[in-house]
């Protein structure tokens, strides 16, 4: 990315997004670096582990480790999000400018999913967040949700070598994450959904568009 536009425009910076700590730390070295901090998309998640609710965990340890993994997708897929988004708040107003912030849902929390219940409880929980915070466009802060079908990351690729290839044959294909970039890229630049609170769908169904409960799809765009 660098190479490409010639200058810094981008920083590594690790970061564990469960720890307060770590998220502070790096929306302070954004601001400290490049100068200013209007912008956070809080996309950083993870799977569970299939049918493990189905299963019954008779040994202790491989019970506890089910719980555990539960609690670990939780605490990624929503706390971090819902920490991280009230941090960058707090930031963007202390820093005294205006911002947006992006939260990547799922589609995952707009239906059931008896594989992953967890991960849709998070996701659907990331999604209410964003639509409950559209207020704060009113103070010049925009707080808005993509909902991604499949996507080709590492969270599919975990189930195995042909996951990907297997999973896209059954759905009739999967994203691309330069297409949740592209998501990503409206919600931010299109003064449209600069109202805040909007859920924006991406499938390769149906390209991009909103959603909002109890009424008919409202089409963006195809996928590039």
């Amino acid at each position: 990315l660098n190479r490409g536009y010639g200058q810094t425009v981008a920083v590594f910076l690790q970061c564990d997004v469960t720890e307060e700590g770590d998220l502070r730390k790096a929306m302070d070295f954004c601001h400290d670096h490049f100068g200013v901090f209007n912008v956070l998309v809080n996309n950083a998640g993870i799977g569970e582990s299939p049918l493990v609710w189905m299963a019954e965990h008779t040994d202790d340890v491989e019970l506890g480790r089910a719980v555990r993994e539960q609690v670990r997708v939780l605490r990624i897929d929503l706390e971090a999000v819902v920490v991280g988004t009230f941090l960058g708040i707090q930031h963007m107003k202390h820093y005294g400018r205006t911002g947006s912030i992006v939260n990547i849902a799922s589609m995952g929390g707009l239906m059931v999913m008896p594989e992953s219940p967890t991960y849709a409880a998070a996701k659907s929980g990331v999604i209410h967040l964003t639509r409950s915070l559209g207020f704060l466009s009113n103070t010049g802060i925009v707080v808005n949700a993509i909902c991604p079908s499949f996507t080709n990351t590492n969270i599919i690729k975990a189930y195995g070598e042909n996951a990907v290839e297997d999973l896209s044959k059954r759905v009739g294909g999967v994203l691309k994450p330069t297409d949740i970039a592209e998501a990503a890229r409206m919600l931010l630049q299109d003064s449209a959904f600069a109202s805040g609170g909007h859920v924006m769908r991406v499938t390769v169904q149906g390209g991009y568009d909103v959603w909002v409960p109890g009424k008919k799809r409202t089409p963006i765009k195809a996928l590039l």
